[in-house]
C-alpha cells in the first residue's frame, strides 16, 4: 500500500507574486490572468505513428481534447498557453482536428510557445487562430518557455521572475512497502522554475534527478498533493 493521503483536489501556490492553481488535469490555472497553462500535448502523435506502420488507435487523443474542453468550460478562461510540443511532428490530418477544436472557442486567445516538436511550416501556423511565440514569453512575473533552464534549478527563490516550462514530462517514483513502486506524473518546482507534467496522455514519464530542496506535487487521480522532499523552497 502506498501511503498517499490526498487532501484537496487542487493545490494553490503563491510564487513570485503569482497565484497558481495546480490542477489534476495536469494544467495550471491563473485567475489573475484568466489563463490556463499546459505543456506537451503532442497532438497528432497517434497519426504520426500510424503513418509509420505502428497501429495506434485514432481515439488516443480524444480524452485530452475532452479534458481541455472541460477546463475551458469550467473556468472563466480568456487565454490558453501551450508551453511547447503542441503537435508531435510534421503535418498530418490531426492538425485539422486540433484547429476544429480551438475554433469552437472563439472567445479564447490561444498561444503557443514553440517547442522542439513544433515543426509545422510557418503558413500552417499563420492559418490557425494560434498566436505563436518562437522564444520565451513574459507574462506578469512569469517567463513562459518550453525547456527548463539549467541555471534556474538552483537559483534562489527571490529572483525576479518564475519560469514556467515543460519538455521534461516529469514523473516521480513513489516507493511503497517492500519492493512496490509507482510512477506518477508531477509538477516539479526546482529553484526559480516550475515544470509542468505532460498534458498529453500518449506521452511517457521521465523521472529526473530531484534534490531535497525541490518541491514535488503529485498528480494522483483527481488530486494534486505535495510530496515532502525535505525543506522545500517557498
Amino acid at each position: 500500500m502506498f501511503h498517499v493521503s490526498p487532501s484537496t483536489a487542487t493545490y494553490t501556490l503563491q510564487l513570485f507574486g503569482e497565484t497558481l492553481t495546480l490542477l489534476p488535469e495536469k494544467a495550471i490555472w491563473s485567475a489573475s490572468h484568466r489563463a490556463l497553462f499546459l505543456a506537451d500535448t503532442h497532438f497528432g502523435k497517434a497519426t504520426h505513428f500510424r503513418k509509420a506502420g505502428i497501429p495506434v488507435p485514432e481515439q488516443v487523443h480524444a480524452g485530452d481534447f475532452q479534458r481541455l474542453a472541460a477546463l475551458v468550460e469550467a473556468y472563466p478562461v480568456e487565454r490558453v498557453y501551450f508551453l511547447g510540443d503542441l503537435f508531435h511532428s510534421d503535418w498530418n490530418s490531426a492538425w485539422e482536428d486540433f484547429l476544429d477544436f480551438i475554433s469552437a472557442y472563439p472567445s479564447v486567445n490561444w498561444h503557443l510557445i514553440k517547442g522542439n516538436h513544433d515543426i509545422l511550416r510557418p503558413h500552417q501556423y499563420a492559418g490557425s487562430p494560434l498566436q505563436v511565440h518562437a522564444e520565451g514569453l513574459a507574462l506578469g512575473q512569469m517567463l513562459l518557455r518550453h525547456t527548463p533552464l539549467e541555471e534556474a534549478r538552483t537559483t534562489a527563490p527571490d529572483t525576479e521572475r518564475l519560469i514556467l516550462c515543460g519538455h521534461v514530462h516529469p514523473g516521480f517514483r513513489v516507493q511503497g512497502r517492500g519492493r512496490q513502486q509507482l510512477r506518477m506524473a508531477c509538477f516539479l518546482r526546482q529553484g526559480s522554475q516550475l515544470i509542468l507534467p505532460a498534458f498529453g496522455s500518449f506521452t511517457g514519464l521521465h523521472v529526473p534527478e530531484i534534490s531535497p530542496a525541490d518541491s514535488v506535487y503529485l498528480v494522483s487521480g483527481a488530486t494534486v498533493l505535495h510530496w515532502p522532499m525535505g525543506k522545500a523552497l517557498r
